[in-house]
Formats: C-alpha cells, sequence, structure tokens
C-alpha cells in the first residue's frame, strides 16, 4: 500500500 496508517497494514506490502 502506499498509505500510512491502518489501512497500510491490511494492503498487500510494506506501504509507506
Amino acid at each position: 500500500g502506499k498509505c500510512i496508517g491502518a489501512i497500510a497494514m491490511t494492503e498487500p506490502g510494506a506501504g509507506r
């Protein structure tokens, strides 16, 4: 994911 927050954790990938 590309968002900082709870969503990023649920998204596939690290995301920031």
